[in-house]
């Protein structure tokens, strides 16, 4: 049942709604206050985004959060999490209105999980980035790749772009911790204004369509001088192994 604890908020041209089910106006403002705050982010640092609305809507029936275009379903224990200020699903979920549910890997496809996890995970920390500060930026980026190192380049390692599904802990350290690396040092070596005009063009090209590893890099490449750097990108992406810069 659809709950009448119904808030909306509007941000330019976007509106955002929110349905909670416990009526805990304090709680829900301070969830409320974050969600805005990393929209506003993303409208900003990307581009605005592409639709007019944005919904969010508390669920008791299953648990996690399912991403879909223009709408985020967080379950009441998700939600708790984020009324203690446990952020981290809030931020995600956000990003990837931009890269995941609004920019879409083509499921099967090489470097599906890529686009549809590594890259809204980094955007998320690109806003802990802006919002928090360097330390807690790095702390989260390097505790997972610190993670994969225990695996790189052993058997259970597997390139990032060859991993099919997230069913085992090991690919599942590929992508949430190696994944976010490598798209930093995208970033790092592009200069931040390059990586801004990358992204915002990827997002603007492809809103509402499919992107593919061969997209990514044609576009990586209109916006990166060095073709040294599109080398090592897919060089990153179809080995094993620990990154060297």
């Amino acid at each position: 049942m659809m709950s009448d604890n119904t808030i909306t908020r509007k941000y330019e041209d976007e509106d955002l709604y929110f349905y909670f089910l416990a009526d805990d106006p304090n709680a829900n403002e301070k969830i409320i206050n974050e969600a805005c705050n990393a929209f506003q982010y993303y409208n900003t640092s990307i581009v605005p985004y592409h639709h007019n609305r944005l919904t969010f809507i508390e669920m008791s029936n299953f648990q996690g959060s399912n991403i879909c275009t223009g709408l985020i379903l967080s379950s009441s224990n998700v939600i708790e999490q984020f009324k203690k200020g446990y952020f981290k699903g809030l931020h995600l979920t956000i990003a990837a209105q931009w890269f995941g549910a609004g920019v879409f890997g083509k499921f099967n496809d090489k470097g599906f999980w890529f686009f549809s996890l590594s890259l809204p995970h980094y955007l998320r920390l690109m806003y802990i980035k802006e919002s928090n500060n360097t330390d807690a930026f790095v702390k989260q980026l390097e505790k997972p790749y610190h993670v994969y190192e225990q695996i790189a380049g052993t058997d259970k390692d597997v390139p990032i772009i060859d991993v099919d599904r997230i069913n085992t802990r090991e690919k599942g350290f590929v992508i949430f911790g190696k994944g976010p690396i490598v798209l930093n040092l995208l970033r790092k070596e592009m200069d931040e204004k390059n990586w801004k005009n990358f992204i915002k063009e990827l997002y603007l090209n492809y809103v509402g369509k499919i992107l593919t590893n061969d997209a990514f890099t044609n576009n990586l490449s209109k916006h990166s001088k060095d073709r040294n750097l599109i080398l090592k990108f897919d060089k990153m992406m179809i080995e094993k192994g620990i990154i060297r810069e």
